[in-house]
């Protein structure tokens, strides 16, 4: 099935600090949902999710993990980059789930959320990638391996 990806343009919305929280992974998931294949959009996905969860991910090859909890629809899903892209997980694929995930998602890119100075780097079949915030600006490099 082919998915549109969703929309990285920064909401006029109220910013929920409080709803979702970090949760442990538990179990395999499918990709639900999907975002736009670019840098600029993992960078600021990974920055958003930083500021909004806190340290509370993984670190895997190609890319990083949050778990997230949804304490109000009591729900468990994840958010990360991986070799794919950047997408958001969950084991129930469901229309109901992705209208959770959208919730989160359209919270994620408030333009109220504060964005808060972090950095990643992860290693992938081309060598290493770092992406974070610092002094109110995205930063992305790319290191090739020799």
């Amino acid at each position: 099935m082919h998915l549109t990806p969703l929309s990285t343009e920064v909401r006029q919305v109220p910013v929920d600090t409080q709803r979702y929280i970090h949760k442990d992974l538990q179990g395999a998931s499918q990709s639900v949902l999907s975002l736009p294949v670019s840098n600029e959009v993992f960078c600021e996905f990974f920055v958003r999710l930083y500021s909004l969860l806190g340290e509370s991910y993984a670190i895997m090859y190609e890319g990083f993990v949050f778990g997230i909890y949804d304490q109000q629809a009591d729900v468990s899903f994840s958010a990360g980059l991986s070799g794919f892209g950047a997408s958001y997980y969950a084991q129930d694929g469901s229309d109901q789930m992705r209208e959770l995930i959208r919730a989160f998602h359209d919270n994620l890119y408030s333009a109220e959320l504060e964005l808060k100075p972090c950095m990643i780097e992860f290693g992938h079949d081309f060598g290493t990638t770092t992406l974070g915030y610092q002094a109110g600006k995205f930063v992305i490099t790319n290191q090739s391996e020799e």
